[in-house]
Formats: structure tokens, sequence, C-alpha cells
């Protein structure tokens, strides 16, 4: 063999190596896979004169915007609660197709953290228009501000008391 013909048959040889790793890294990876798909919760209009549809399971739904407000603009949301499952309210957020965490206020003013904790949610309810008095004894309904760093697939943990639920809404 003579160099020339070597060095081109290992220049070759590097490319495919380098092409093959591409394809595990983008197989392991979600977010580098071009068929990667966003398993949302989906979201039921279970109180329909009082908020809009909401994504969850019980105790915990979510109610947020599918549309990804920007970087640094928090999204008006709120959870909705069942007053069965007593205790206090932890959630947390990540993106789950690539790098990001999410942020939570608690209120406009608040400062922005990566847990919101509400200690006691049933006290700190608001009363959305058209709540009836039966279905304000049946749920809590938290608001919160959330900042999304990028659109994405994203992951909400919610645990309130003994209970957790997983919350997967998809930004774009």
């Amino acid at each position: 063999m003579t160099p020339l013909f070597t060095a081109r048959l290992f220049a070759i040889t590097a490319v495919v190596t380098m092409a093959a790793n591409a394809v595990v890294v983008a197989n392991d990876n979600p977010a580098l896979r071009s068929d990667s798909v966003c398993a949302v919760t989906p979201a039921v209009d279970r109180l329909p004169s009082v908020i809009a549809p909401m994504a969850g399971a019980y105790p915990a739904w979510l109610v947020t915007d599918s549309v990804w407000p920007g970087r640094n603009v928090p999204a008006k949301s709120a959870l909705v609660l069942s007053r069965d499952a007593p205790g206090p309210l932890i959630v947390t957020g990540h993106r789950v197709d690539g790098p990001g965490v999410l942020g939570f206020r608690d209120g406009a003013d608040d400062i922005e953290t990566k847990i919101l904790t509400i200690a006691d949610p049933a006290r700190r309810s608001v009363t959305p228009g058209g709540a009836t008095r039966s279905i304000m004894a049946s749920y809590a309904f938290i608001m919160m501000l959330v900042s999304y760093p990028t659109a994405g697939c994203w992951k909400f943990n919610v645990q309130l008391g003994e209970h957790e639920v997983s919350i997967i809404r998809e930004l774009r």
C-alpha cells in the first residue's frame, strides 16, 4: 500500500466511525433524534364553566398554554387540586428533550425558584369565575407563573401530600 492510499483509507475509516458514533449518540438522546415525540399528557375539559382544559390525574391537574411565551416571560398557569388529598404542594419541572429546568413564581412579585412549595394549598385557593360552592368544596385553584427557558417538551412533577403526579406539556 502506498502512503497516499493508506492516508485515504484512514480518512474514510475515521469518517465512517464518526458517523456511526453520531447515530449511536442520537439514538441515546431523544433531543437529537428527528423522530422524537413528546408524550404529552392529554388535557381534558373537566370543569368547562370554570377553567380551561387541564392535564393531569388525581389529585393534581395543570392548566397552561402550549405556546412558548419566550425567554424570561413567565406564563400564567394554574394548578387544580382535589381537596380530598390534603398536604403540602411541591412542584418541580425539567425539560424532557434537552437541558433545562422550570422556574416558578408564586405571585407576580415573588422571586423565581426551581421548586414551588405551598404548605397549605387549600387555604391559598383562588375562586375562579363560574365556580360554584360545590366545585370550591371539591377543588383548590392555585395560580402561578412558570418560566420556560426554551420551547420543547417539559415535565412537571407535582407532589400533593402523599400523592405524586407527572404532567408532560409541549411548548412550541
